[in-house]
């Protein structure tokens, strides 16, 4: 019979650790992956401090933005989607070009680049494009621009960009001619605006904001009763709608926090019901095929004894196992980009191989330590009766 216990408490800590491992396999990654993210993208807003993306601003715009008390400082750059062909492949993508090449406090601050090159053409872009496009420090780009199709360098790598899709940059400076060539119109296309006082921007705004840069000129009408007519159109909408404001992009991460609890409490659910369900399962493989005990009798309750404590154990176990995947993941392990290397995920993966090898342990030694308590105890009630029974004689 030791035998048979044995078996049963080594079958009942196999079947915990599956129930762990498939938890881990379905969830764990996602819990991690929305973790990872979330405090990638709070990283992100919280260190970029240009709090507003102003769409349009004409030259006149930019000058009268920038003499506001409310407004530190103003980067402009623009923005275009065009093809880039990286290893013969064409892709289509969005591309940014700056007049600056450090601007502070904004995603292509010198202080989030990963890698960095002097090269003689450069092309800077964000950890995710260089991710799905394979691509490293020195490596070429062909891009076109405007008509041109120009051959680029590889000299920057900045973290994850959250902002837009706009993956790549470019300097104004070293391809001014050929910007100002199909770029007529378009300058400040975008501007990275930071305002220390958001209320009162935000007033102006709304009061004020109309983006000037793409408005048409008088040359583009018959008449000048055409052209008041577009006027009028043009400046009676209210544009306020199209300006990005980072404390908008927080419902974004409300989201990502959320799916992260989701996928935590269905994990948790998950490992009570799967773990509920195969120490009845044990109870009724031990109570009923073993020892020939229904489960309708009170002798199967003395019998579920160990297997609930157990059941327990494996409940904390795995709930351990969850905090650990939540606590342990961060941007650098989920995205082993930053220079992370496998000897970073040691602590990791030592840390869940330790969980899983001490759930294993205690789940065996409980169940096989509380059959046998309930075998001493029987023995017990035996001896005492026979004792009882000579007394009597």
């Amino acid at each position: 019979m030791n035998n048979k216990r044995r078996f049963i408490s080594l079958f009942s800590a196999v079947l915990h650790i599956i129930v762990l491992l498939i938890v881990f396999l379905f969830f764990g990654n996602k819990i991690a992956v929305n973790k990872s993210e979330f405090n990638d993208k709070n990283e992100f807003y919280s260190k970029c401090l240009s709090n507003y993306i102003v769409y349009g601003l004409s030259d006149e715009q930019k000058i009268e933005y920038s003499n506001l008390e409310c407004v530190d400082f103003i980067y402009s750059y623009y923005s275009y989607e065009t093809n880039l062909t990286v290893e013969n492949n064409s892709y289509r993508n969005s591309i940014s070009i700056y007049q600056d090449s450090n601007m502070a406090n904004t995603p292509f601050d010198s202080d989030r680049l990963i890698e960095k090159s002097l090269n003689i053409n450069p092309i800077y872009i964000d950890y995710s494009f260089a991710k799905k496009f394979d691509l490293k420090i020195n490596d070429s780009i062909k891009l076109k621009l405007g008509k041109s199709m120009i051959d680029l360098t590889i000299s920057g790598i900045y973290k994850t960009n959250f902002l837009d899709d706009i993956h790549i940059m470019i300097l104004y400076d070293d391809y001014k001619s050929i910007i100002d060539s199909f770029f007529p119109k378009f300058k400040s296309n975008y501007s990275y605006i930071y305002a220390n006082d958001e209320n009162a921007f935000d007033s102006y705004l709304k009061a004020n904001y109309i983006p000037k840069a793409f408005m048409l000129d008088r040359n583009d009408f018959e008449s000048d009763i055409d052209y008041l007519i577009y006027l009028d159109n043009y400046n009676s909408k209210d544009y306020y709608n199209s300006v990005n404001i980072n404390h908008v992009v927080c419902e974004n991460l409300d989201y990502l926090n959320s799916d992260f609890l989701k996928n935590r409490i269905i994990s948790i659910v998950l490992i009570v019901i799967l773990i509920l369900m195969i120490d009845f399962l044990i109870a009724f493989i031990y109570c009923k095929k073993l020892k020939g005990i229904s489960m309708s009798t009170n002798k199967y309750k003395k019998y579920t004894k160990p297997h609930i404590i157990s059941m327990i154990i494996s409940i904390i176990l795995g709930l351990i196992l969850i905090f650990l995947i939540t606590l342990s993941y961060s941007s650098k392990i989920i995205y082993i980009n930053y220079n992370t290397s496998l000897m970073a995920l040691l602590p990791t993966i030592i840390s869940y191989v330790l969980v899983v090898a001490l759930g294993f342990i205690i789940k065996y030694y409980f169940t096989y330590k509380l059959f046998m308590v309930n075998k001493r105890k029987k023995n017990n009630k035996n001896d005492n009766v026979t004792v009882t029974t000579k007394g009597e004689k």
